[in-house]
């Protein structure tokens, strides 16, 4: 049952799809669903992902072992509860 309306859901949406794109094309569709960023959002965003990149090669190993920890704890997390 469950799969089934997964399936009317995901047939709904492509028929959406299919009806936005057609309008779309023809110039009558009153949606405009283009995004654009200004100047500084531009500048910002390569100068964001070297930081991060930057942080993440520089503190490898100690992301590594809060990634670690973090890991182990959602591990056992798991297997209590199966236990429970």
């Amino acid at each position: 049952m469950v799969q089934s309306l997964n399936m009317d859901f995901e047939n709904q949406d492509k028929e959406k799809d299919n009806s936005s794109a057609a309008g779309s094309f023809n110039g009558n569709s009153t949606n405009n669903s283009i995004q654009t960023i200004d100047s500084t959002q531009a500048l910002f965003l390569p100068i964001g992902a070297s930081v991060s990149l930057l942080v993440m090669f520089f503190f490898f190993d100690s992301v590594q072992v809060v990634f670690t920890i973090c890991t182990a704890e959602i591990c056992l997390s798991g297997k209590s509860q199966e236990q429970a």
